[in-house]
């Protein structure tokens, strides 16, 4: 599983960031879902090492799925819009525990990406939210 190590988020970050100044017209959904699983796996490969229930497949499983929605969360500011995509991804082992999970982490996710907006001195393109909702 090469696509979730500390080599890869710094390759796509770099890449990302690159594309990104350059001007290439590219989606940002796809890499967020995949830093954010990155990060989650990381996570989870560091907590296990504190606690063991963290070396169960099934724990490292819920975790992506609910980075995947925190990967959308973040591109959208759309939480519900996140868990609706990891649902979909994620169908042969999602189950019914992970609903308010992968919301409350989507949740988070918007909700610091729209800090971020806020706090930032001027608003750029690589914080601002596709699609943002006024609601």
């Amino acid at each position: 599983q090469d696509y979730l190590t500390l080599r890869t988020l710094l390759a796509k970050i770099v890449g990302l960031t690159l594309c990104l100044s350059s001007g290439l017209p590219m989606g940002k959904a796809g890499p967020m879902v995949h830093i954010s699983s990155i990060l989650a796996d990381q996570y989870s490969r560091l907590f296990s090492r504190f606690e063991p229930s963290f070396l169960s497949e099934s724990r490292r499983l819920e975790s992506l799925a609910a980075a995947g929605a925190v990967g959308v969360a973040s591109t959208f500011a759309a939480p519900v819009g996140g868990v609706l995509y990891s649902i979909e991804v994620t169908t042969m082992y999602f189950t019914v525990r992970n609903y308010w999970r992968g919301f409350f982490a989507s949740c988070c996710g918007a909700i610091a990406v729209r800090m971020l907006r806020q706090w930032a001195t001027k608003t750029e393109v690589t914080v601002k939210a596709y699609y943002q909702t006024k609601f």
